[in-house]
């Protein structure tokens, strides 16, 4: 049943998202204007990014964020969204890694996560799941945890798409 309230979650968040538009704040993240052949076409950071990203982890306690964005990029026919999840310290991004990897329920809308390899970010343990139209990678790196969801890409150019990604938002 937990699946089902976060993929509803997931599917109303990415509708919101795609409609809406604003502006860069003044915190630490830091975002490219594109990647790839995608642009930034909106973005949604602190308190605003912490509510629509805790209600994805149906609003566990265990999720203790103190920061987050959402980042929607488009171009070309593909789009991509992109949850950034920062917590106190690499201990918290570790508890919330395993809060996603307990409520992905396959078969409820995702396939099996399994760890794949992305060229040029070897060092980073990437997990993969598809489902609901799209291809999703999930990482942790020091005390932040991404969420990317992406559609419309080629192979080859979306695990590009994920290494620049890995590479280049923080």
């Amino acid at each position: 049943m937990k699946g089902k309230y976060a993929i509803g979650t997931i599917l109303v968040l990415l509708v919101v998202l795609m409609t809406w538009t604003s502006l860069n704040s003044d915190n630490d993240f830091s975002f490219p204007e594109s990647l790839g052949e995608m642009k930034l076409t909106s973005q949604i950071e602190g308190p605003d990014a912490i509510d629509s990203t805790r209600q994805l982890h149906g609003n566990s306690a265990k999720v203790q964020m103190t920061d987050a964005a959402i980042l929607v990029y488009r171009g070309r026919g593909a789009e991509s969204t992109i949850w950034v999840s920062r917590t106190e310290n690499d201990e918290g991004a570790s508890v919330l890694m395993d809060a996603m990897n307990d409520a992905i329920d396959p078969g409820d809308g995702f396939s099996t996560p399994v760890i794949v390899s992305i060229p040029q970010a070897e060092t980073v343990e990437v997990y993969y799941t598809s489902g609901y139209g799209a291809d999703h990678y999930y990482y942790q790196i020091k005390d932040s945890v991404y969420w990317i969801a992406v559609n419309g890409l080629t192979d080859e150019a979306r695990l590009e798409f994920v290494a620049e990604v890995i590479e280049s938002v923080d």
